[in-house]
């Protein structure tokens, strides 16, 4: 016998086909509209199911309640109030009668709180926050204030995110993962010693640790990526602050693996080692002009996107949300310079990782005739889609004409991607947001996409394993060295350019030298002289008046030594350099 399985009980279907809610007979009926439409549109989270073809009765009703009874923030980046059916229907498009199935469940399991017809709008609109979340605050709210308070560091100081957000990375950490009260957790086991109680909540953290990393797992796994895992680290160090100041209880140093540990070389899943690890990443001269040619052939997306990354070696959500158009005040965006006569743009990014330290923008120019040809031409597609007249021509271009704002009201779009068409991989509309989201056909575009780059990849002998899991992160290490090499090895530089925040992360992480170039090095230094410091100093002069010498004279060889001999000097002498300097001194036309 089937079944239908809602907020974890199970319900028998009969030869009918009805399952038994109470008193309710109900038809447990999947409309596939209304699945795709809840998919499309909504961002749960506990959604279920990971697909719209996979809904199920049970997970709809699970869904429809998160919506009608608790609020819900879309995938165009809206706040919202609980909303009710007719509100619902009428929104997304689709009948009313298709819910009566799960209004008859809902009311059955009793959570049909905000099931009436009535509308509410006259009640002001206001930002949406879980119950759970609002209960929690206002027990534990001023707890969290006060720590934020004591922490934060003193202006000029980078407020890194253990220092700014405390209070999401405290929530999470109690309500979802470590499963206590922030009272809990300080006063438990109060009769042990600090070592014990130490010991006691290690294993507790482990447990915690561990389920967040499979929750972060499965959820790289739906999205086709891979899971390195350092978000634990943030989310430790509040931790390990909170009980210091509010615990006093100061945790100290604690070996690499621990879950209060802030090793970054094990901050990872696993205590997998994480930075260093592809540091030696890198793509020969011929590599790169194999993946220009690869991707120009098969993805001329692909192939723009890559000629940026070698210009400005951006993270996948800097790049994929650059706005084609003029850059509002901390916001992306692209403008035109003329520098020596010739044509270039400043692209201004959303770097999103610098926005807890207050550096979100990152900005850089575009010389690459090419690449500039290829932004010249997407910001006239844009130009060109707002003049159409309705959105079938404007789609022509790439281009989409109106978004939804805050208010529910249709408003011309403001932004169009650079890399792609507008919606084709992120919501338009939240371009420009902290945190962009996607709809379930924009993450497929960018699997797609990514299969492109591992073939490209494959086809250039770039076979190891990195390089498939990370295939856009991958042209940051490209980048890296292709910079690098160019400068002839100048950290501070690349790392400017690059937007890390310290050379140690660039040289670490990203850029190690290759071992036959510090063979090299070391080979030539090698064979320098050991000098005491006074014969040291000496030897230095004598290379600066070499090098003055080359000056005035080049390679005319027979004028150097002419000179020489007209001065009766020997410029490779100290004691000589004065008279030296002296006859090879321009003379003054009177």
């Amino acid at each position: 016998m089937n079944s239908e399985i809602i907020f974890d009980k199970k319900y028998p279907v009969d030869e009918d086909g009805n399952i038994q809610i109470g008193e309710e007979i109900i038809k447990p009926v999947v409309p596939r509209k209304l699945a795709k439409i809840l998919y499309d549109h909504f961002n749960f989270p506990e959604i279920k199911p990971a697909k719209p073809k996979d809904a199920t009765f049970g997970s709809i009703v699970e869904n429809l309640d998160i919506i009608l009874n608790r609020g819900y923030v879309d995938n165009n980046f809206i706040s919202h109030r609980p909303f009710n059916v007719k509100q619902l229907a009428k929104t997304y498009d689709f009948s009313r009668q298709a819910l009566i199935p799960y209004q008859k469940a809902l009311k059955a399991l009793k959570k049909n709180e905000a099931i009436p017809e009535e509308t509410a709008e006259t009640k002001p609109k206001e930002k949406f926050v879980p119950i759970k979340k609002k209960a929690w605050l206002k027990q534990y709210g001023h707890m969290i204030e006060d720590f934020q308070e004591q922490i934060k560091r003193p202006a000029g100081m980078n407020q890194t995110a253990p220092y700014t957000h405390a209070e999401p990375h405290l929530y999470d950490l109690f309500v979802n993962w470590i499963k206590m009260t922030p009272i809990q957790f300080l006063q438990m086991d109060t009769g042990l010693s600090r070592s014990d109680k130490m010991k006691n909540i290690k294993g507790w953290l482990e447990k915690a640790r561990e389920d967040f990393h499979e929750a972060g797992k499965a959820k790289a796994e739906r999205l086709g990526k891979v899971y390195v895992g350092a978000g634990w680290k943030n989310k430790a160090a509040t931790l390990r602050q909170f009980m210091d100041k509010v615990g006093n209880m100061s945790v100290g140093d604690v070996p690499k693996g621990h879950p209060l540990s802030q090793d970054v070389m094990t901050a990872g899943y696993g205590g997998k080692k994480l930075a260093g690890k592809y540091s030696h990443l890198k793509a020969k001269v011929g590599q790169i002009k194999i993946l220009k040619d690869c991707l120009k052939e098969i993805s001329p997306t692909g192939y723009f996107l890559f000629l940026l990354n070698l210009e400005m070696g951006l993270r996948e959500k800097e790049a994929f949300t650059i706005s084609a158009t003029e850059p509002e005040p901390d916001q992306s965006g692209v403008s035109e310079k003329i520098i020596d006569d010739k044509k270039m743009y400043k692209i201004t990014v959303r770097t999103r990782k610098g926005d807890w330290t207050g550096d979100s923008i990152h900005t850089g120019l575009i010389q690459d005739p090419e690449l500039v040809e290829l932004i010249s031409k997407r910001i006239n597609q844009v130009k060109e889609g707002m003049k159409q007249k309705n959105q079938k021509a404007a789609d022509k271009f790439g281009v989409k004409l109106e978004i939804m704002n805050r208010e529910h009201k249709m408003i011309r779009n403001p932004n169009h991607t650079l890399i792609g068409n507008d919606n084709e991989f992120y919501q338009i509309a939240t371009l420009q947001n902290l945190k962009p989201t996607q709809k379930t056909d924009q993450t497929a575009n960018m699997v797609n996409l990514e299969e492109k780059f591992r073939e490209c990849y494959d086809k250039a002998g770039l076979t190891e394993t990195y390089w498939t899991q990370k295939p856009f992160h991958s042209m940051r290490h490209i980048f890296a060295h292709y910079w690098l090499i160019k400068t002839d090895y100048d950290y501070e530089f690349v790392a400017d350019l690059g937007h890390w925040k310290a050379t140690t992360e660039l040289k670490r992480s990203y850029g190690a030298m290759p071992d036959e170039l510090f063979y090299d090095k070391q080979i030539a230094y090698h064979d320098e002289e050991y000098l005491d410091p006074s014969d040291f100093v000496k030897a230095k002069k004598k290379k600066a008046l070499e090098e003055q010498m080359k000056k005035v004279y080049g390679n005319n060889m027979k004028a150097m030594e002419e000179a020489r001999i007209a001065a009766g000097v020997n410029p490779n002498e100290e004691a000589d350099r004065q008279a030296y300097e002296e006859a090879t001194k321009p003379e003054e036309s009177e």
